[in-house]
């Protein structure tokens, strides 16, 4: 449809600068499968650290990265993924591998009281987990996504999900095919 009169626009850019880079993580332990996540002035970076778990850092407008913060979710912790709230709280899933099986576990962490306690995301330990995602839709509902599979190949499995709940956690897990 045509606008009945016309319409005119004006905007103005300016130039922006790349900071000098910096480290965000302060050990010598290796680190893997980095991410980052951000809503509003909330930005989070997350990893793995090999044979320690999930580390944190945020960064803090006008201050900048307010340090390493550290999860022990164990060995085995892998492939941590991150979103953001409305209210700045990260949510942060990762695959653990426990013989026989591979969980989806997760923990929520805020500035202002520090990281949840871990919790199941995934509860049926008969399986292997794997490619957990995590999600936050626009009215700050949490869901998990992962793979069940043999582990025979790397394409088997069927995607399965579970909502997290404020204040009464992970629900029950759920086949994605049979979804409402």
């Amino acid at each position: 449809q045509q606008l009945s009169v016309p319409a005119t626009l004006s905007f103005t850019t300016r130039e922006g600068t790349w900071q000098t880079s910096a480290h965000i993580e302060d050990v010598t332990t290796p680190i893997r499968n980095p991410e980052v996540a951000a809503n509003g002035d909330t930005v989070v970076a997350v990893w793995s650290e090999d044979g320690s778990g999930i580390a944190l850092n945020q960064y803090v407008p006008g201050t900048g990265w307010s340090g390493r913060k550290s999860f022990p979710s164990g060995t085995g912790s892998n492939n941590p993924q991150v979103a953001v709230d409305s209210q700045g709280t990260s949510h942060i899933v990762w695959t653990r591998y426990q013989f026989p099986a591979t969980s989806v576990e997760g923990t929520q962490y805020s500035a202002a009281s520090g990281f949840a306690s871990m919790q199941l995301a995934e509860n049926e330990d008969v399986f292997g987990a794997s490619a957990a995602q995590v999600a936050i839709d626009a009215q700050d509902q949490i869901f998990a996504h992962w793979r069940y599979g043999s582990g025979t190949t790397s394409s088997d499995g069927s995607p399965w999900y579970n909502r997290y709940v404020p204040g009464a956690g992970w629900g029950d897990i759920n086949p994605l095919e049979n979804s409402p």
